[in-house]
């Protein structure tokens, strides 16, 4: 599977220089968390929002382990979607749908291969077992991955993706790919088939995996996988017309005020909310580039 680091670059990539909008913001807050509803171009309260994702058939959650609070956030509407009786069904792309005899649970598995997520998942999964909620492992199994490098395997999933994206949003996610990856794409042209397959594979999976479950699911995945223009959403819609879908952004931002209302301004069709938590120093850097800073926060 690709790496959480080169998926985190793909964000920076898609906040920093391919998002576009042009809405005049409210005051961006200092610091502290607030949330942005791109469909009314303004901060809105928690309330409001989890108003509108019980209206979903799935919702889509992008990059919530960057802070503490924002997991703790994350945990608290869990816990309201269950009290309005929405949630059904968490699916984690942190786990791997198998479990082999050495990891009896997903945590024994998170602790083996990414100790580092322990401190942010393990409550969240904690609490949907405690509260026999289905936990559904959404990470596609890596050797399906790798057997993409198979121009056949390519040739299938091209036939299984095709009218998912349109021609200007295909070439939009091929040129973030190669912008992450200068490097192997001029060394490999090859890779560019690649790593699109792989990117698209990852989502075309969940998608399935989210009807297939066909019941009112919230699914945790990387904030590239949950942009409801080149993400899941998409992969949803194609095959289950009128499916109600909403993505949300949860993320550290570390820019200062003016930089954050740009930003906002951009994201108008990426994400239906973005939730963000401003620490209580901003220095400036750009988001999706602050994962070893918010690491201490």
């Amino acid at each position: 599977m690709m790496s959480r680091n080169i998926l985190l670059t793909l964000t920076a990539i898609g906040l920093s220089l391919m998002l576009t909008g042009c809405v005049t913001a409210p005051k961006a807050p200092e610091q502290g968390l607030s949330i942005w509803d791109t469909r009314q171009d303004k901060w809105v309260e928690e309330s409001a929002m989890v108003s509108r994702l019980t209206d979903s058939d799935y919702i889509v959650v992008g990059e919530m382990q960057l802070s503490p609070q924002l997991n703790h956030e994350f945990l608290r509407l869990l816990q309201e979607l269950n009290d309005k009786q929405w949630l059904q069904v968490v699916a984690l792309d942190v786990l791997q749908p198998k479990l082999n005899s050495e990891e009896s649970t997903y945590l024994e598995q998170l602790e083996k291969q990414a100790p580092h997520l322990i401190s942010g998942y393990k409550p969240i999964i904690e609490w949907v077992e405690e509260t026999d909620i289905p936990l559904v492992a959404a990470a596609i199994p890596r050797d399906r991955i790798t057997s993409l490098k198979d121009p056949a395997a390519q040739e299938w999933l091209n036939h299984e993706v095709s009218g998912v994206l349109d021609p200007d949003r295909t070439h939009e996610l091929k040129k973030i790919l190669n912008v992450s990856h200068p490097s192997e794409e001029k060394k490999n042209p090859a890779t560019g088939n690649y790593l699109m397959a792989a990117q698209q594979l990852q989502d075309y999976f969940m998608a399935r995996m989210l009807m297939a479950l066909k019941q009112k699911t919230i699914l945790v995945t990387r904030a590239f996988h949950a942009r409801k223009d080149l993400g899941v959403v998409p992969y949803v819609v194609k095959s289950q017309p009128g499916a109600r879908v909403h993505s949300v952004l949860m993320i550290s931002s570390m820019e200062d005020r003016e930089q954050l209302i740009s930003t906002m301004m951009k994201m108008d069709k990426h994400y239906d909310y973005i939730w963000i938590k401003k620490p209580v120093n901003s220095p400036l850097l750009a988001p999706g580039a602050q994962e070893a800073a918010s690491e201490n926060q």
